[in-house]
Order: C-alpha cells, then structure tokens, then sequence
C-alpha cells in the first residue's frame, strides 16, 4: 500500500469527479446512428466500436478479467462519447449490456473504483434511469469517504484500488 500524500491527480479526485457529475447531468450527447452520420477523421474510432461490440463477452464485460471495472468503464466511456446509448439502434445492445455489468460490479464491489464512479455518472446523465442514480451516489461517497484529512487518499498499486 502506498499513500500518494503530495500526488496532485489523486488530491484533484473528488473535485473532478464531483465537476463531471455536474457537467454532465447537464449535457446532451449528438446520436450517431450510422458509420454515414460520422466525418471521415472518426471512421476509424466507429470501427474500434465494431470491434468492441464483436469481442463483448456474453455477461457485458470484454477481456479475460470478468470484473475489471476499468476496461469495462473505458468502454462506456467510448460509447458515451460518440452519443451511443442503450437505445441507439447499432449498439444500444452493447452498452445495455455494458451497463448492467458495470451496475452489478458496482454494487458488488468493496472499494470504489473511481473511473467506474465516472462511467456511472455518465451513464446516469445519458440515460436518467434512476438506479443508476443511487450507484453512482453510492460510489462517490465510498471515495470521499476514504480521503485522508490532508486531502489525499490511500491507494493499492498491486490491487489498483483505493483503500
């Protein structure tokens, strides 16, 4: 375990996960429902897409670790950006089924996972479905909850989790 005590990234944590919480309850998202819609610098991201949708596995997650919530939140994320949501016509399938396993592993998990809190905000902000809401209340106050006095938090390099 190492205390990152003068490490700026993680004393910006709770501020930067509380400005996209605000910043993105008050977006709105282009849909992009055909490679068509898409100017010709984003083809080759509109593939990388396909590509995370062909090599999903059954349960939502992608890669051999099933509850990696960083790969899982990064791929959120890909979708998000590109206004791909549960009901888009070419992934809304992909990214529900994303979604579920982000909330399962959201709710399941011991210590929050900062980009997964993220990932949950989005996903809230895009979609309003009101469970998302509670989890991603939830994650946020699991890590304000481990911030030391000075500001900084405890982090487990080998587990890669705040503690």
């Amino acid at each position: 375990m190492i205390s990152y005590r003068n490490y700026s990234l993680v004393l910006m944590m709770p501020c930067f996960i509380l400005a996209s919480l605000t910043f993105l309850a008050s977006c709105s998202v282009d849909k992009v429902e055909t490679e068509e819609d898409l100017p010709v610098v984003h083809k080759k991201d509109y593939y990388g897409l396909i590509w995370l949708k062909n090599n999903q596995n059954q349960d939502g997650s992608w890669g051999d670790k099933k509850d990696d919530a960083n790969l899982l939140s990064f791929c959120l994320l890909a979708y998000y950006g590109y206004g791909y949501t549960p009901s888009s016509a070419e992934f809304g399938h992909t990214v529900l089924k994303a979604l579920k396993k982000a909330h399962e592993i959201s709710e399941n998990q011991k210590n929050p996972n900062p980009l997964l809190a993220m990932a949950m905000a989005q996903s809230y902000a895009l979609t309003r479905i009101p469970l998302l809401k509670v989890a991603m209340e939830k994650d946020v106050q699991k890590i304000l909850s481990r911030q030391n006095p000075d500001g900084s938090f405890m982090y487990d390099k080998e587990n890669d989790i705040l503690i």
